[in-house]
């Protein structure tokens, strides 16, 4: 087999499309932008100066801990895969030109919805939105851990977890 070209990538990322994805179906039926209110109340950031990296979206951020949580990933395997993962990428709306938040930034964002107290009415916003769509809803590990990082938090086997995320992006489509 020879070089792969510009016209084979195309062709590839156009049969995943084809196929539909659990992650383009959640994409598609989550009115993401609903969540920016609760965000905005979570995630106050007030800066001094200018000065410093720019802030990142906090509606990725969020899609990053919808991710760990649907995949049961620690927050730095998470890092690793949405680096790794084209559908993770696209997913949480980055392209391979943005960097990627860190392992940190993501636990530090998730603090931050904590201290708020928010973190739980997200998920319970995200999971209404999944049952409207006739989903079931996941059975998620508990968002108050202190140390929470995905595999630390698990109240279940991992296999059962992605099934049931499976089913729930499935009912969608």
């Amino acid at each position: 087999m020879g070089q792969r070209g510009f016209w084979d990538e195309q062709q590839r990322v156009a049969k995943l499309k084809e196929k539909k994805p659990v992650l383009q179906r959640l994409s598609e039926s989550i009115p993401w932008d609903s969540f920016r209110p609760l965000l905005d109340k979570g995630y106050v950031q007030e800066r001094k100066t200018n000065a410093g990296r720019k802030r990142i979206d906090p509606l990725i951020l969020f899609k990053i801990l919808v991710l760990q949580q649907l995949f049961n990933l620690s927050d730095e395997e998470l890092e690793f895969q949405v680096n790794d993962r084209r559908s993770f990428e696209e997913f949480v709306g980055l392209g391979v030109m943005n960097s990627i938040p860190d392992a940190t930034t993501v636990a530090f964002f998730r603090e931050r919805l904590r201290k708020a107290e928010v973190i739980e009415e997200f998920f319970e916003m995200f999971e209404a939105y999944l049952r409207s769509q006739g989903a079931p809803s996941p059975r998620w590990p508990d968002h108050r851990c202190n140390s929470c990082s995905g595999s630390q938090a698990t109240q279940y086997p991992r296999g059962e977890q992605r099934s049931q995320s499976r089913e729930a992006a499935g009912a969608l489509g």
